[in-house]
């Protein structure tokens, strides 16, 4: 599997892999003369064929220039002339099974079970086994729970006894420490900046709930099937990037606002100013949720 740095490190222990290739594409292996090397690379393993999910002008390229006999890739694709075959992706469904599409013709001859898996082999820190784990951060601003309701919410779960762990990149560390400030209650741990993907991936698998927004905790969580609460602000599960296959899982949003969702992958700041998605979404029925979830597991 070729990937960036880190989703290499999530499927690096995978038993279904022979190996991963980093492809480097922001930093180290960016540009034209970033893409050539990568295609030198990838012609030195002389692989017979190549399926391709990224749709960008820069996979297309690199998977060209390695000269692969055979590659597949989406009609959507930049350039999709250049690949060997390809297929239409579905408009609609989770974004696994439009992923899966690309596999369309081997289902016809072999049923293909799509589940997400993952193999972590890190050790987690003592005492943060079957702990809450909260994940405030995202990429996008919109997509991100207001800070002090997910204070208030760690706030409820301590006092309920739990053993807290609030988790994020290094990005997200203003995020994770505003969040952390307002506890000093025993049991919460501000674990931002300080695991590795694997790490985070072992962390929540052995948590008995997470709570997050549409992020990246959202689908690890679904990869073990732990019990989630996925807070949805400015987007919808509609767009494809839901719980997956997890009944341990439920969305908690606002179904009343005409302006969401506003954006498919969110926004850096509110288009109408109001921030109401990320603001308006009560702590109640969210700790409420949280603790449904908590007993039943």
């Amino acid at each position: 599997m070729m990937a960036t740095p880190e989703s290499c490190e999530l499927v690096s222990n995978d038993p279904f892999l022979t190996g991963t290739i980093s492809f480097d594409k922001r930093r180290a292996e960016r540009g034209f003369f970033g893409l050539l090397r990568k295609a030198k690379e990838l012609r030195s393993h002389k692989f017979s064929r190549a399926y391709v999910l990224h749709r960008s002008l820069r996979t297309t390229l690199v998977v060209k220039l390695a000269k692969i006999p055979w590659s597949r890739a989406f009609t959507s694709a930049r350039c999709s002339f250049l690949y060997t075959e390809t297929v239409t992706r579905p408009p609609g469904g989770h974004e696994v099974e439009r992923n899966m599409a690309l596999l369309a013709p081997e289902e016809k001859h072999t049923p293909l079970d799509p589940e997400l898996r993952l193999s972590p082999k890190s050790s987690l820190p003592e005492g943060l086994n079957q702990c809450c784990v909260v994940a405030p951060g995202s990429v996008w601003r919109t997509k991100r729970w207001a800070p002090e309701n997910y204070a208030a919410l760690v706030n409820g779960l301590l006092q309920d006894g739990n053993t807290v762990a609030v988790i994020g990149g290094p990005g997200d560390a203003e995020v994770v420490d505003s969040v952390c400030a307002k506890s000093d209650a025993p049991g919460l741990h501000n674990l931002c900046g300080r695991l590795t993907l694997d790490q985070t991936a072992s962390l929540v698998r052995d948590a008995a709930l997470v709570i997050c927004n549409d992020s990246m905790v959202l689908h690890l969580a679904s990869t073990f099937k732990v019990a989630t609460v996925a807070v949805f602000c400015s987007t919808v599960p509609e767009f494809g990037f839901g719980p997956w296959r997890n009944p341990n899982a439920c969305v908690v949003q606002r179904e009343d606002l005409a302006c969401k969702p506003c954006g498919r992958h969110g926004h850096h700041r509110c288009p109408i100013a109001t921030e109401e998605c990320m603001r308006g979404l009560a702590v109640v029925p969210v700790l409420k949720m949280a603790r449904e979830r908590l007993q039943r597991s």
